[in-house]
Protein backbone atom coordinates (compact mmCIF):
# COMPACT_ATOMS: atom_id res chain seq x y z
CA UNK A 1 0.00 0.00 0.00
CA UNK A 2 1.40 3.40 -0.95
CA UNK A 3 -0.06 6.85 -0.34
CA UNK A 4 0.62 10.28 -1.77
CA UNK A 5 -0.45 13.65 -0.34
CA UNK A 6 -1.11 16.46 -2.79
CA UNK A 7 -1.62 20.02 -1.57
CA UNK A 8 -3.14 23.19 -3.06
CA UNK A 9 -2.00 23.76 -6.65
CA UNK A 10 -1.23 20.07 -7.17
CA UNK A 11 2.08 20.11 -5.32
CA UNK A 12 3.16 16.71 -3.98
CA UNK A 13 3.86 17.06 -0.27
CA UNK A 14 6.69 15.49 1.69
CA UNK A 15 7.99 15.79 5.23
CA UNK A 16 9.73 19.12 5.32
CA UNK A 17 9.93 21.76 8.09
CA UNK A 18 6.57 22.30 9.71
CA UNK A 19 4.87 19.62 7.52
CA UNK A 20 5.38 15.94 8.29
CA UNK A 21 3.87 12.74 6.88
CA UNK A 22 3.79 9.54 8.88
CA UNK A 23 2.77 6.04 7.77
CA UNK A 24 1.41 5.42 4.32
CA UNK A 25 3.76 2.81 2.86
CA UNK A 26 3.18 -0.53 4.55
CA UNK A 27 0.88 -3.52 4.46
CA UNK A 28 -0.68 -3.21 7.91
CA UNK A 29 -4.41 -3.10 8.27
CA UNK A 30 -6.16 -0.81 8.88
CA UNK A 31 -3.98 1.45 6.85
CA UNK A 32 -3.31 5.07 7.99
CA UNK A 33 -1.33 7.99 6.62
CA UNK A 34 -1.16 11.23 8.68
CA UNK A 35 -0.38 14.72 7.34
CA UNK A 36 0.64 16.92 10.29
CA UNK A 37 1.22 20.65 10.52
CA UNK A 38 3.24 21.89 13.49
CA UNK A 39 1.65 25.29 12.86
CA UNK A 40 -1.04 26.42 10.42
CA UNK A 41 -0.61 29.47 8.17
CA UNK A 42 -3.16 31.17 5.89
CA UNK A 43 -1.17 29.95 2.87
CA UNK A 44 -2.17 26.43 3.86
CA UNK A 45 -5.74 27.12 2.74
CA UNK A 46 -6.94 24.87 -0.07
CA UNK A 47 -7.86 21.32 -1.07
CA UNK A 48 -5.74 18.36 -0.03
CA UNK A 49 -5.82 14.98 -1.76
CA UNK A 50 -4.76 11.66 -0.36
CA UNK A 51 -4.11 9.03 -3.09
CA UNK A 52 -3.75 5.39 -2.05
CA UNK A 53 -2.37 2.73 -4.42
CA UNK A 54 -2.57 -1.00 -3.68
CA UNK A 55 0.02 -3.27 -5.36
CA UNK A 56 -0.21 -7.10 -5.11
CA UNK A 57 2.92 -8.47 -3.49
CA UNK A 58 2.78 -11.65 -5.62
CA UNK A 59 2.52 -9.75 -8.89
CA UNK A 60 4.90 -6.79 -8.67
CA UNK A 61 4.71 -6.44 -12.48
CA UNK A 62 1.17 -5.08 -12.04
CA UNK A 63 1.63 -1.38 -11.52
CA UNK A 64 -1.70 -0.54 -9.89
CA UNK A 65 -4.37 -2.88 -8.82
CA UNK A 66 -6.70 -0.17 -7.51
CA UNK A 67 -6.55 3.59 -6.79
CA UNK A 68 -8.54 5.47 -4.18
CA UNK A 69 -8.44 9.29 -4.04
CA UNK A 70 -10.02 11.38 -1.24
CA UNK A 71 -10.01 15.19 -0.93
CA UNK A 72 -10.23 17.52 2.06
CA UNK A 73 -10.72 21.29 2.07
CA UNK A 74 -8.60 23.09 4.69
CA UNK A 75 -9.66 26.57 5.75
CA UNK A 76 -7.17 28.24 8.10
CA UNK A 77 -8.82 30.95 10.19
CA UNK A 78 -7.36 33.61 12.41
CA UNK A 79 -7.77 32.39 16.00
CA UNK A 80 -10.44 34.34 17.88
CA UNK A 81 -8.74 36.21 20.72
CA UNK A 82 -11.37 38.45 22.37
CA UNK A 83 -9.87 41.14 24.61
CA UNK A 84 -11.51 43.12 27.38
CA UNK A 85 -10.70 45.30 30.41
CA UNK A 86 -12.22 44.41 33.78
CA UNK A 87 -12.43 47.26 36.30
CA UNK A 88 -12.26 46.97 40.07
CA UNK A 89 -15.53 46.62 41.97
CA UNK A 90 -14.36 49.34 44.36
CA UNK A 91 -15.62 52.84 43.42
CA UNK A 92 -12.90 54.70 41.52
CA UNK A 93 -12.38 57.43 44.10
CA UNK A 94 -9.09 59.21 44.60
CA UNK A 95 -7.13 57.90 47.56
CA UNK A 96 -8.07 54.22 47.21
CA UNK A 97 -6.13 51.33 45.70
CA UNK A 98 -7.67 50.59 42.33
CA UNK A 99 -7.01 48.02 39.61
CA UNK A 100 -7.77 47.47 35.94
CA UNK A 101 -7.20 43.98 34.52
CA UNK A 102 -6.70 43.28 30.82
CA UNK A 103 -8.01 39.84 29.84
CA UNK A 104 -7.59 37.86 26.63
CA UNK A 105 -9.43 34.60 25.99
CA UNK A 106 -7.14 32.28 24.00
CA UNK A 107 -8.17 29.19 22.05
CA UNK A 108 -7.17 25.63 22.84
CA UNK A 109 -3.89 24.50 21.28
CA UNK A 110 -2.56 27.99 20.61
CA UNK A 111 1.18 27.60 20.01
CA UNK A 112 2.28 31.13 20.84
CA UNK A 113 1.05 33.18 23.82
CA UNK A 114 -0.21 36.72 23.06
CA UNK A 115 1.83 39.49 24.69
CA UNK A 116 -0.16 42.19 26.49
CA UNK A 117 0.88 45.84 26.86
CA UNK A 118 -0.76 48.77 28.72
CA UNK A 119 -0.70 52.38 27.49
CA UNK A 120 -2.65 55.56 28.18
CA UNK A 121 -3.44 58.88 26.59
CA UNK A 122 -0.82 60.66 28.74
CA UNK A 123 1.99 58.78 27.06
CA UNK A 124 3.31 57.44 30.36
CA UNK A 125 2.19 55.45 33.37
CA UNK A 126 3.89 57.33 36.21
CA UNK A 127 2.63 56.31 39.63
CA UNK A 128 1.02 53.16 38.23
CA UNK A 129 2.23 49.58 38.69
CA UNK A 130 1.98 47.08 35.85
CA UNK A 131 1.89 43.54 37.17
CA UNK A 132 3.17 40.34 35.61
CA UNK A 133 1.31 38.68 32.77
CA UNK A 134 -0.21 35.41 33.90
CA UNK A 135 -2.29 32.64 32.38
CA UNK A 136 -5.21 30.93 34.10
CA UNK A 137 -6.50 28.20 31.83
CA UNK A 138 -7.23 29.86 28.50
CA UNK A 139 -7.43 33.33 30.07
CA UNK A 140 -4.37 35.59 29.91
CA UNK A 141 -4.31 38.54 32.32
CA UNK A 142 -2.23 41.68 32.85
CA UNK A 143 -3.15 43.88 35.86
CA UNK A 144 -2.68 47.64 36.12
CA UNK A 145 -2.69 48.90 39.74
CA UNK A 146 -3.04 52.43 41.11
CA UNK A 147 -1.65 52.79 44.66
CA UNK A 148 -3.34 55.05 45.41
CA UNK A 149 -5.60 56.36 42.70
CA UNK A 150 -5.16 60.11 42.09
CA UNK A 151 -7.38 62.49 40.15
CA UNK A 152 -4.54 62.98 37.67
CA UNK A 153 -4.94 59.31 36.71
CA UNK A 154 -8.27 60.01 35.02
CA UNK A 155 -8.24 59.34 31.28
CA UNK A 156 -8.22 56.57 28.69
CA UNK A 157 -6.24 53.36 29.18
CA UNK A 158 -5.62 50.93 26.35
CA UNK A 159 -4.55 47.31 26.54
CA UNK A 160 -3.07 45.87 23.34
CA UNK A 161 -2.09 42.30 22.62
CA UNK A 162 0.31 41.15 19.92
CA UNK A 163 0.24 37.56 18.74
CA UNK A 164 3.20 36.61 16.59
CA UNK A 165 3.65 33.12 15.16
CA UNK A 166 6.79 33.80 13.20
CA UNK A 167 4.83 34.24 9.99
CA UNK A 168 1.69 36.07 11.11
CA UNK A 169 1.43 39.09 13.41
CA UNK A 170 -1.97 39.79 14.87
CA UNK A 171 -2.89 42.58 17.28
CA UNK A 172 -6.02 43.88 18.92
CA UNK A 173 -6.80 46.34 21.67
CA UNK A 174 -9.44 47.47 24.13
CA UNK A 175 -9.79 50.94 25.70
CA UNK A 176 -11.28 51.87 29.07
CA UNK A 177 -12.23 55.43 30.03
CA UNK A 178 -11.33 55.86 33.71
CA UNK A 179 -13.20 58.61 35.54
CA UNK A 180 -11.86 59.32 39.04
CA UNK A 181 -14.18 60.51 41.77
CA UNK A 182 -13.21 63.14 44.33
CA UNK A 183 -13.65 61.81 47.89
CA UNK A 184 -16.23 63.66 49.99
CA UNK A 185 -14.56 66.62 51.73
CA UNK A 186 -14.45 66.70 55.51
CA UNK A 187 -16.50 69.60 56.91
CA UNK A 188 -16.35 71.28 60.32
CA UNK A 189 -18.65 73.97 61.74
CA UNK A 190 -17.14 75.79 64.68
CA UNK A 191 -17.41 78.94 66.75
CA UNK A 192 -14.48 81.31 67.25
CA UNK A 193 -11.94 80.17 69.80
CA UNK A 194 -12.87 82.44 72.69
CA UNK A 195 -13.33 79.46 74.96
CA UNK A 196 -16.75 80.49 76.26
CA UNK A 197 -20.41 79.93 75.36
CA UNK A 198 -22.18 82.06 72.79
CA UNK A 199 -23.54 84.94 74.89
CA UNK A 200 -26.02 87.38 73.45
CA UNK A 201 -24.61 90.83 72.86
CA UNK A 202 -21.12 89.59 72.05
CA UNK A 203 -19.27 89.78 68.72
CA UNK A 204 -18.94 86.19 67.55
CA UNK A 205 -18.03 84.27 64.39
CA UNK A 206 -19.37 80.94 63.19
CA UNK A 207 -17.25 79.30 60.50
CA UNK A 208 -17.63 76.41 58.09
CA UNK A 209 -14.23 74.97 57.13
CA UNK A 210 -13.46 72.01 54.87
CA UNK A 211 -10.53 69.86 53.82
CA UNK A 212 -10.05 67.92 50.57
CA UNK A 213 -8.15 64.62 50.40
CA UNK A 214 -4.52 65.20 49.31
CA UNK A 215 -4.98 62.60 46.57
CA UNK A 216 -6.94 65.26 44.68
CA UNK A 217 -3.92 66.53 42.78
CA UNK A 218 -5.71 68.38 39.99
CA UNK A 219 -7.12 71.89 40.18
CA UNK A 220 -10.59 72.05 41.70
CA UNK A 221 -13.17 74.56 42.85
CA UNK A 222 -14.91 74.46 46.22
CA UNK A 223 -18.36 76.06 46.49
CA UNK A 224 -19.48 76.63 50.07
CA UNK A 225 -23.06 77.36 51.12
CA UNK A 226 -23.44 78.09 54.85
CA UNK A 227 -27.08 78.38 55.95
CA UNK A 228 -28.39 79.67 59.27
CA UNK A 229 -31.67 78.92 61.11
CA UNK A 230 -33.46 81.90 59.58
CA UNK A 231 -32.56 80.85 56.05
CA UNK A 232 -29.79 83.39 55.66
CA UNK A 233 -26.82 82.15 53.68
CA UNK A 234 -23.11 82.83 53.54
CA UNK A 235 -21.53 81.97 50.17
CA UNK A 236 -17.87 81.31 49.42
CA UNK A 237 -16.53 82.70 52.73
CA UNK A 238 -18.36 80.11 54.83
CA UNK A 239 -18.59 82.52 57.77
CA UNK A 240 -21.25 84.30 59.79
CA UNK A 241 -20.01 87.43 61.57
CA UNK A 242 -22.39 88.50 64.33
CA UNK A 243 -22.06 91.99 65.77
CA UNK A 244 -23.61 91.12 68.09
CA UNK A 245 -25.05 87.62 68.25
CA UNK A 246 -28.49 87.33 69.80
CA UNK A 247 -30.80 84.66 71.13
CA UNK A 248 -32.70 84.71 67.83
CA UNK A 249 -29.56 83.29 66.21
CA UNK A 250 -30.04 80.03 68.10
CA UNK A 251 -30.71 77.05 65.86
CA UNK A 252 -29.43 74.70 63.16
CA UNK A 253 -26.55 75.68 60.91
CA UNK A 254 -25.89 73.63 57.76
CA UNK A 255 -22.85 73.78 55.54
CA UNK A 256 -22.76 72.25 52.04
CA UNK A 257 -19.42 72.00 50.21
CA UNK A 258 -19.37 71.05 46.51
CA UNK A 259 -16.05 70.14 44.87
CA UNK A 260 -15.80 70.33 41.08
CA UNK A 261 -12.94 70.05 38.61
CA UNK A 262 -12.49 71.14 35.01
CA UNK A 263 -10.69 67.83 34.34
CA UNK A 264 -13.08 65.89 32.08
CA UNK A 265 -12.25 62.58 33.77
CA UNK A 266 -12.72 63.82 37.34
CA UNK A 267 -16.16 63.48 38.92
CA UNK A 268 -17.23 66.16 41.40
CA UNK A 269 -18.69 65.49 44.84
CA UNK A 270 -20.60 67.34 47.53
CA UNK A 271 -20.92 66.80 51.24
CA UNK A 272 -22.73 68.49 54.10
CA UNK A 273 -22.81 68.68 57.87
CA UNK A 274 -25.08 70.27 60.43
CA UNK A 275 -24.55 71.69 63.91
CA UNK A 276 -26.92 73.28 66.39
CA UNK A 277 -25.77 76.36 68.32
CA UNK A 278 -27.52 77.84 71.36
CA UNK A 279 -27.11 81.51 72.24
CA UNK A 280 -27.32 82.03 75.98
CA UNK A 281 -28.52 85.06 77.89
CA UNK A 282 -25.78 87.56 78.74
CA UNK A 283 -24.44 87.03 82.26
CA UNK A 284 -24.88 89.97 84.66
CA UNK A 285 -21.79 92.15 85.02
CA UNK A 286 -19.73 91.88 88.17
CA UNK A 287 -19.72 95.17 90.16
CA UNK A 288 -17.24 95.83 92.97
CA UNK A 289 -16.61 99.00 95.04
CA UNK A 290 -13.22 99.54 96.62
CA UNK A 291 -11.93 102.30 98.95
CA UNK A 292 -8.48 103.68 98.06
CA UNK A 293 -8.10 106.02 101.04
CA UNK A 294 -5.91 105.32 104.07
CA UNK A 295 -8.31 106.99 106.56
CA UNK A 296 -12.00 107.85 106.70
CA UNK A 297 -11.48 110.58 109.28
CA UNK A 298 -12.97 114.06 108.62
CA UNK A 299 -10.70 116.11 106.38
CA UNK A 300 -9.12 113.14 104.63
CA UNK A 301 -9.19 112.56 100.87
CA UNK A 302 -11.23 109.62 99.67
CA UNK A 303 -11.67 107.74 96.39
CA UNK A 304 -14.36 105.14 95.93
CA UNK A 305 -13.65 103.04 92.83
CA UNK A 306 -16.41 101.06 91.11
CA UNK A 307 -15.00 98.24 88.96
CA UNK A 308 -17.32 96.56 86.47
CA UNK A 309 -16.35 93.29 84.76
CA UNK A 310 -18.38 92.21 81.74
CA UNK A 311 -18.29 89.26 79.34
CA UNK A 312 -15.48 89.26 76.78
CA UNK A 313 -16.28 90.41 73.23
CA UNK A 314 -19.26 92.41 74.48
CA UNK A 315 -20.41 94.78 71.76
CA UNK A 316 -22.12 97.33 74.04
CA UNK A 317 -20.21 99.50 76.54
CA UNK A 318 -21.72 99.35 80.03
CA UNK A 319 -23.12 102.62 81.43
CA UNK A 320 -21.76 103.07 84.98
CA UNK A 321 -23.34 105.54 87.42
CA UNK A 322 -23.25 106.36 91.13
CA UNK A 323 -26.11 106.84 93.60
CA UNK A 324 -24.98 108.79 96.68
CA UNK A 325 -26.61 110.41 99.75
CA UNK A 326 -28.19 113.84 99.16
CA UNK A 327 -25.66 115.68 101.32
CA UNK A 328 -22.60 114.03 99.87
CA UNK A 329 -19.70 116.22 98.70
CA UNK A 330 -18.36 113.43 96.46
CA UNK A 331 -17.61 114.24 92.84
CA UNK A 332 -18.54 111.67 90.20
CA UNK A 333 -15.50 111.27 87.95
CA UNK A 334 -16.40 111.93 84.31
CA UNK A 335 -16.59 108.82 82.13
CA UNK A 336 -15.58 105.34 83.10
CA UNK A 337 -12.10 104.13 82.23
CA UNK A 338 -11.67 100.87 80.31
CA UNK A 339 -8.95 98.96 82.13
CA UNK A 340 -8.99 96.03 79.70
CA UNK A 341 -11.21 94.60 76.99
CA UNK A 342 -13.89 93.65 79.49
CA UNK A 343 -13.15 95.68 82.66
CA UNK A 344 -14.25 99.30 83.32
CA UNK A 345 -14.03 101.55 86.37
CA UNK A 346 -15.57 104.81 87.58
CA UNK A 347 -14.63 106.76 90.69
CA UNK A 348 -16.34 108.91 93.32
CA UNK A 349 -13.77 111.43 94.63
CA UNK A 350 -13.81 113.33 97.94
CA UNK A 351 -11.26 116.12 98.52
CA UNK A 352 -12.11 116.42 102.23
CA UNK A 353 -14.65 114.13 103.78
CA UNK A 354 -16.93 115.15 106.60
CA UNK A 355 -19.81 113.66 108.55
CA UNK A 356 -22.35 114.80 105.91
CA UNK A 357 -20.72 112.35 103.43
CA UNK A 358 -21.74 109.37 105.51
CA UNK A 359 -24.32 107.05 103.92
CA UNK A 360 -24.87 104.37 101.34
CA UNK A 361 -23.06 104.68 98.00
CA UNK A 362 -24.32 102.51 95.15
CA UNK A 363 -22.62 101.79 91.82
CA UNK A 364 -24.89 100.79 88.94
CA UNK A 365 -23.89 99.16 85.64
CA UNK A 366 -26.44 99.06 82.78
CA UNK A 367 -25.83 97.20 79.51
CA UNK A 368 -28.06 97.88 76.51
CA UNK A 369 -27.84 95.06 73.97
CA UNK A 370 -28.53 96.15 70.37
CA UNK A 371 -30.89 94.06 68.31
Amino acid sequence: VESTWTGPGGAVLSSDGRVSISGGNDSTSPYMSVLMFSELYPEDNGTYYCSVAVRPTDSPQITTQSMVVKDFDLNVMRPPLPIGIVEDQTPANAGVEYQLVCEVEAVEGLVYTPQLVWSNAHGDLDGVTIGSQESMGNTIKLPLTFTPLNTSHGGSYTCTYTWSSGYMNYSNSSTHMLSVGIPPPSITISADGLGMPLYQGTARNLTCSHAVDPSVDTSYTADVIFTGPSGNESHSTGRFNFFPINTTDTGRYTCIVSITSEHRFVNGISNSTTRIFSVEALPLPTVKISDTSESNQPGAQLHLVCTVTVTKALVATPNISWNSPSGSSGRDEMEGVMASSNVMSRSMAFTSINTSDAGVYQCNAVISIPE
